[in-house]
């Protein structure tokens, strides 16, 4: 029975090559793949297995649209409840991925935000780059080369919703 893992943290994505036969991306963008790929590489290579050995499974929501722009803005803003409301004030693996991927400041500043109790202001300060990056959003051409990205970083399964 194949195993996989959940992982966000360096060691435990360690962990998750050493360990599993698969792992489960959360917040994942390919365009900053290597927040998270070198530390399953390493937990692989601690086995004596490469990352082609773990089935590497994104989740992602799928929306065919010609309005990119409020399509992106909405699924930005689903992330300031992950943001904001994960976790605690001092530990949020969800903030933390997202930091390592380069929006460290601004998913900060939205944490803080949620935490004040202003949601509405938070939900608006998400990184549009995340509601993108994070989903496949567009044209059908758009998406095409999306599914480029993911491909051409390893992920070897796509599980997605269509909205």
């Amino acid at each position: 029975m194949p195993v996989y893992v959940a992982s966000l943290g360096p060691a435990n994505l360690r962990l998750t090559g050493e360990l599993a036969d698969g792992w489960i991306a959360s917040v994942f963008m390919p365009e900053s793949a290597d927040a998270f790929l070198p530390h399953l590489q390493a937990g692989a290579q601690a086995a004596g297995r490469t990352l082609a050995d773990l089935d590497l499974h994104v989740p992602a929501a799928v929306e065919f649209t010609e309005d990119v722009d409020e399509a992106v803005a909405r699924r930005a803003a689903g992330y300031a409840f992950t943001i904001g409301a994960m976790g605690s004030a001092t530990s949020n693996f969800y903030k933390d991925a997202l930091s390592r991927q380069g929006f460290g400041d601004q998913v900060d500043e939205v944490d803080r935000v949620w935490r004040e109790g202003r949601r509405e202001e938070a939900a608006r300060l998400v990184p549009r780059e995340i509601g993108a990056r994070t989903s496949l959003i567009g044209t059908p051409a758009m998406i095409a080369d999306r599914l480029r990205l993911h491909r051409a970083v390893g992920v070897t399964t796509l599980h997605v919703r269509v909205d």
